[in-house]
């Protein structure tokens, strides 16, 4: 097909333009593509190398990244089929699309130009563990002062409202519920599983953190794939969202004692995760409970985490966790950087062979 004729098509040529672009952190081509596509809006660098851009004073804040999870930097062709998936082509050689998190900084780019009021943040180094988002929540977090909500652009599918990262709430649900009821798409709904991404580094400093579904499948992976009609959708629902309507009512630093969380304090360079100290639980139903509040909130980092249980309480083996939480698990290497092909090779290597 040919992105001809209407506006919608050529702006979703430009995001077609942007995928060609194989953007590791720090690359070369990751600075072309800023030089390209961003600084052009008049978004200023700070110390750290994070693009910022501030229009009026409301209360929102905009989140993405321009780092992708590739393996070598340079350009790499882009299809789009007739209904509307962008993907690589059949022979390509590159390790992903790059739809994470290009879908969502060609959205804060076309926000914009729309003058939609709002502090907008193209971060750099999300996929090599958020150090872009950490500098600035350490050192420069008067940038939201006067901001209620993050909302990140960097969730997969087309239909999550993320309310936890790695287990820990990032955002009330009164809030999830009032975005989704202004942005009037179909099948949005609140999920707590969401992983990493960088609103999580502000989570002690803005009450109300999510990260919203960007129509990208597959993510850090040969076969990834962009809804981009989804996209366009996305784009006219977020210009047309009445700010003024959203509901913050989670407060900063907030820890919700229902709370677990596989992701330790400095990770990923955070000062959000539990402000210090780590806490634990397992879902309901399994053999191992959550300690009452007196046993577990004290839990400081060089504590084991037996200390937290009972006695009778065992955590439970490492098959288990990845028995029961295998959508985690495989957000979490995909996180990392495996795709399927990487995934069986590492297998093979450590193995010998392998069960398919």
């Amino acid at each position: 097909m040919t992105f001809e004729g209407t506006k919608t098509e050529a702006d979703l040529k430009t995001l077609c333009e942007m995928l060609t672009y194989a953007r590791p952190a720090g690359s070369r081509s990751e600075k072309k593509f800023i030089n390209r596509f961003i600084r052009p809006l008049g978004a200023k660098a700070d110390a750290y190398g994070n693009y910022i851009l501030k229009i009026g004073d409301g209360p929102v804040c905009f989140s993405s990244h321009t780092d992708t999870v590739h393996k070598s930097g340079g350009k790499q062709r882009v299809t789009i089929t007739t209904d509307y998936m962008m993907k690589l082509p059949m022979l390509s050689q590159s390790n992903c699309l790059g739809a994470d998190d290009t879908s969502g900084v060609w959205l804060m780019c076309e926000l914009i130009r729309a003058k939609v009021p709002g502090l907008y943040i193209f971060h750099r180094e999300e996929e090599v563990g958020g150090t872009g988002s950490s500098y600035i929540a350490k050192r420069t977090p008067e940038l939201f002062e006067q901001i209620k909500c993050v909302i990140a652009l960097d969730r997969k599918g087309r239909h999550d409202v993320i309310t936890h990262q790695g287990g820990a709430r990032c955002c009330s649900g009164a809030f999830a519920d009032s975005l989704i009821s202004g942005l009037g798409i179909e099948h949005l709904a609140k999920s707590d599983g969401g992983t990493f991404t960088d609103s999580a580094n502000y989570t002690g400093i803005v009450g109300e953190c999510t990260n919203l579904c960007v129509g990208y499948y597959d993510q850090h992976s040969s076969k990834e794939t962009l809804d981009a009609e989804f996209m366009a959708e996305m784009r006219d629902a977020l210009i047309r969202l009445d700010q003024s309507k959203l509901v913050f009512e989670r407060k900063a630093g907030d820890v919700d004692p229902d709370d677990w969380s596989w992701m330790d304090d400095g990770l990923y360079g955070s000062s959000y995760y539990r402000g210090g100290y780590k806490s634990y639980s397992y879902n309901k139903g399994t053999a191992v409970t959550k300690l009452d509040k007196g046993g577990w909130s004290a839990l400081h980092d060089d504590d084991d985490v037996d200390d937290i249980w009972d006695a009778g309480h065992r955590i439970p083996d490492m098959e288990t966790i990845v028995e029961r939480n295998a959508d985690a698990v495989t957000d979490i290497l995909r996180d990392c950087g495996y795709d399927e092909n990487s995934l069986m090779r590492e297998i093979y290597d450590r193995l010998g062979t392998l069960n398919i």
